[in-house]
Parts: C-alpha cells; structure tokens; sequence
C-alpha cells in the first residue's frame, strides 16, 4: 500500500488566528465565547454568518453572551465592531476577563492526568476529555518553547468576577457605535435619521478595508476576522426609514457577510413584538434572515 502527502502550495493564504474548520463541511469556525453555545451551532459561529439571539424580557443573558463575543474577539486579536443604540459602551468596565495559564501557572508542574484515575465510574476514565483537556494542554504550552507558548486558543475561559485588563483594551481593534455617537452620525443629511442604513454602511467600508473575502491577499498573509456586534436590534431606539427597514438591514448584512472573513451576533427584543401575549409575523421573518437563531428564556 502506497501512501502519499497532499501539496499545498506556499503562497497559499494562512488561517486566521483562533479558528479552525469544520471536519464536515470545511467552514472556518469562530468561537462565540462561551463552548457549550459553539457546540449547539456545530463547532463554532462559521465565519460570514450571523447570529441572533432572542432577549428574554426578564433576564440580561443576551447582554452576558454578547460581553463573553466581545472578550474572544479581544483574547483573539480579532477585530470588533460594537453597534448599540440603548446604551454607551464601557468595555473596560462591561467586559469579563482571562486567568491565562501560561503567565499565572508557567512555573507550576503539570499533572498527570492518568495518575487521577477514577475510582467509582471507572468505565468512564478511557472516554476523551472535555472540561478540564484545555487546562492540562496549557500548562504543557507554558513549559514549551516561545513561540508554542503564544498561540492562541480557539475559545478562552472566561469568568464573570474578573473585569478586562485596561492595557488589553487599550491594544485591541475596536470599533464602537452606541448612543449618541450614533445618533449623530445617523441624524446627518447623508442618512436622514436612519440609523440602519448608517450601521450598513459603517460595517460596509470595515468589510472593504481587509476583511472581503473577494480581494487576494499576498502570500503567506495571515488573514484576520472582523466580529460584529449589534446589540437591541429593533428596539425603539433604533430609527428607520420606514417600518420595514429592519428586514431590508438584514437582507443587505447577510449578503454582505458572506463575501467577507466577518462574523455578526445580533440580540433581539422579540418580545417588544407582541399583540396580546402573540408574536407578530415580521419576527419569523425576521428570523429566516439570519443563520442561527437562539431564544432565552427564564
């Protein structure tokens, strides 16, 4: 039996960083931040997709899931793109932070993870693992070499009590639309007060400046990804030409989002579209327009 190794040419453009592709279908997949919701939607959010998650009316888990998007995209170096009407954006104060393993427990031995081996459900200790793999795999990296050492994993780990540090802030690409600043760039003679219009066009000109996946790159260029963040799309800060122009957004972000190394996450007050306790029709087609949905409820 003969074996052989694929060639792949040099110039070919390099992954971007924190990434990896689907086994199935070959899509390159980002984490959104929290590892239980990457394996609801198959691995990870596939890049040039969007995302919605539906608010519940009692609870700011939306808000949590959109902070932990916004973290990896800064524990990633990838670029993001924050778009909230209701509030002004403070990430240094809204953001979680990292305990990263290879600076806090670079000098601490790495346990044998065969040596705890488990007494009771002893059936279960040859089944892979999934909680704890990622620590062991870090401090292994901690005692490697440099360069080893700084590669990026595909999803942190994250904790609510631990605030960003400013300096990672500071360094990180971001780009922030949210409250006044939007209303007024929204309010100028170009856009008239429609503010989704201005958004489209915002996230437009960041897609053309690097991130379309419509122009080359130069050999052995390590591309990046653009992660978009909208938050309280449709509520009624947000002002329209007219009372369709939420799907006309959507319509034109989707199409724009395929041709392009971005990824979107969208929440959704779908319980401001209500008559009687039933949702009105424009929230399912609303929901067609996007490539995973997700509803919280309480």
């Amino acid at each position: 039996m003969s074996s052989f190794r694929k060639r792949v040419p040099e110039s070919q453009p390099k992954i971007p960083p924190a990434t990896r592709l689907n086994a199935h279908s070959a899509q390159l997949l980002v984490s959104t931040g929290v590892p239980s919701l990457d394996d609801l939607l198959g691995g990870g959010l596939p890049v040039g997709g969007m995302l919605m998650i539906e608010e519940d009316r009692q609870t700011g888990y939306s808000n949590t899931l959109l902070s932990y998007f916004s973290s990896q995209s800064l524990a990633a170096g990838h670029k993001l793109c924050i778009v909230n009407a209701d509030q002004e954006i403070d990430l240094k104060t809204q953001l979680p932070g990292w305990a990263t393993l290879n600076t806090v427990q670079a000098d601490a031995p790495v346990k044998d993870s065969t040596s705890e081996a488990m007494k009771i459900a002893w059936r279960y200790q040859n089944l892979p693992r999934v909680d704890g793999d990622d620590d062991a795999n870090r401090q292994k990296t901690g005692s490697s070499s440099t360069s080893e050492a700084a590669e990026i994993p595909f999803c942190e780990r994250f904790d609510l009590m631990l605030r960003i540090q400013p300096a990672i802030v500071d360094q990180a690409q971001v780009e922030v639309l949210d409250g006044d600043r939007l209303l007024r760039l929204a309010s100028s003679e170009k856009y008239g007060g429609d503010m989704y219009q201005c958004v489209l066009d915002h996230i437009s000109s960041l897609i053309d400046d690097g991130f379309s996946s419509l122009k080359p790159v130069a050999p052995n260029t390590e591309r990046n990804i653009l992660r978009i963040e909208i938050g309280s799309l449709g509520s009624g800060f947000w002002q329209g030409s007219d009372s369709l122009a939420i799907l006309k957004f959507l319509h034109r972000l989707r199409g724009i989002l395929r041709y392009s190394y971005a990824v979107c996450v969208i929440s959704f007050p779908a319980y401001l579209y209500e008559d009687s306790g039933t949702r009105l029709p424009i929230v399912r087609r609303i929901e067609h327009l996007c490539d995973a949905v997700i509803e919280l409820e309480s």
